[in-house]
């Protein structure tokens, strides 16, 4: 059995649409009308499905699936590319050990393990294909099914699932490849080559050509092109996934196409972070020369780099910020994707309950929250990571709640192997989590601080062994 890949990244209700009857014989068409009617033909040839997230104290949102015969509770998460399952019986899988997946009758089980690591924590996993069911949406899909984890968030949290929904790629499975060339030249190089390590290094590669002839990618399963994601802004409201969502180029609404840049994670350049005061004051907050960033739906907070954080605390403090008096609330502006953003005060300052998972708040030498007056400072530290396009930055659920935002996962090639890159197009959203219209002129409604439960938040996969990371790829 080839051995465990270790630390792998890639780690209900439905409204059906109607296309209503637009024009008569009595009614000539003109532009507006024939584009619209593009847009809903290729909604109803797409077959649009809308699903509502279920909220779990504003730190986790769930769908349902239906994997094998049993539904489950699965968490979106764009910040991973593999469906995991935590199977019924799972040792230190916590409730799921009752509700987790049974297999259908046409269920087949592979030979490949792999260790998946998430920042809440790893799981054990075997690979296996079977049915998948997303509302009317189907297929056959293979998946990791988690005989063992180590993840405390489990013991308090009712999901299931964790359903990757990063870009279709092999990108990281040839980048795996690839350093297992260069560690094979280097040992051969040096004369430290041995029988023994030639063979497992050998087994390795072999295990990771199988990783990328195998199709555990939802999206690729559902020949998905466009995913929308928006989270409702008052506390405890549901979150939505629209899949097979309109083409943005055709919509009415002002959507914003943000340039990605990640080869396996949807990884866009982040710069010029300002924190705008009420009176209108504008203070440089970090990333003048550049930094990466990733949105990441199944990450529960926005997560800086050390030093920013600590920036970021001292600018909100000398401001009196204070998360029981909106008048004192900020505004921090940045550029993502090439280009101009902003995220409200409730994506920084909330009121907190609850104790964190222990794997993470001993990762720390300090209190993992700064206080902010009467408040804290809900964003995380990612540490000192750098990538390819500068320090690390995670945007993760306080971003889906400012914005409706569209995964473009590509189309096929007509003519070659593989998609047109990936992109993302972002456009404010409404209070009823809907694209806001260019017409409409409405000031952002803000509502009563957020409050998370510690014991609930969700962490992304980057945060895990941070202390023996300096770098990534995305």
């Amino acid at each position: 059995m080839p051995p465990p890949r270790m630390g792998a990244m890639r780690a209900l209700h439905s409204v059906l649409l109607v296309v209503p009857l637009l024009a008569t014989e009595h009614c000539e068409p003109n532009a507006d009308w024939l584009l619209q009617t593009a847009v809903q033909l290729q909604t109803a040839a797409n077959g649009l499905y809308h699903q509502v997230l279920r909220n779990e104290d504003d730190a986790i949102y769930t769908a349902s699936v239906r994997c094998g015969q049993q539904e489950l509770r699965a968490i979106p998460d764009t910040g991973s590319s593999e469906l995991v399952v935590f199977a019924e019986g799972c040792k230190g899988c916590g409730a799921a050990v009752e509700t987790g997946y049974k297999p259908s009758t046409s269920v087949e089980v592979g030979h490949l393990v792999q260790l998946i690591t998430y920042g809440s924590g790893s799981v054990l996993c075997r690979e296996v294909t079977d049915l998948l069911e997303i509302g009317p949406l189907h297929g056959l899909q293979a998946m990791w099914l988690v005989e063992q984890a180590d993840m405390s968030i489990l013991q308090q949290s009712n999901f299931q699932a964790i359903m990757g929904l990063g870009p279709i790629a092999l990108a990281e499975t040839l980048q795996d490849l690839r350093k297992l060339h260069e560690i094979a030249e280097t040992l051969e190089a040096h004369h430290l080559m041995s029988p023994f390590l030639r063979h497992r290094l050998k087994e390795q590669q072999q295990a990771h050509l199988e990783l990328a002839s195998l199709n555990d990618s939802v999206p690729a399963t559902l020949h998905l092109r466009f995913l929308s994601v928006c989270l409702e802004r008052p506390a405890n409201s549901p979150g939505h996934l629209i899949w097979h969502d309109l083409d943005p180029t055709l919509r009415s609404e002002p959507f914003r196409r943000l340039t990605v840049v990640g080869s396996i994670s949807w990884a866009l350049q982040l710069k010029d972070l300002r924190l705008r005061a009420p009176n209108g004051t504008s203070v440089p907050l970090a990333c003048s020369e550049g930094c990466g960033a990733l949105l990441d739906t199944g990450t529960s907070l926005i997560s800086a780099p050390t030093a920013p954080r600590a920036k970021l605390a001292q600018l909100l403090e000398a401001m009196g910020a204070n998360c029981l008096d909106q008048e004192t609330w900020p505004i921090l502006e940045f550029q993502l994707g090439g280009e101009h953003l902003s995220l409200s005060a409730q994506a920084l300052l909330g009121m907190v309950k609850g104790l964190m998972p222990l794997p993470w708040r001993s990762s720390y030498q300090q209190h993992p929250f700064v206080v902010v007056e009467a408040c804290e400072l809900l964003v995380m530290d990612t540490g000192d990571i750098n990538t390819e396009w500068g320090p690390l930055w995670i945007l993760g659920m306080p971003f889906f709640r400012q914005y409706y935002t569209t995964f473009d996962y590509g189309a096929p090639k007509s003519h070659a192997a593989g998609r047109t890159p990936p992109a993302v197009w972002v456009a404010e959203s409404t209070e009823q989590c809907t694209p806001r219209a260019a017409s409409t002129h409405v000031q952002l409604v803000q509502h009563g601080p957020v409050q998370v439960d510690l014991a609930k938040l969700r962490l992304p996969e980057w945060m895990a062994n941070r202390a023996n990371r300096s770098h990534i790829n995305l």
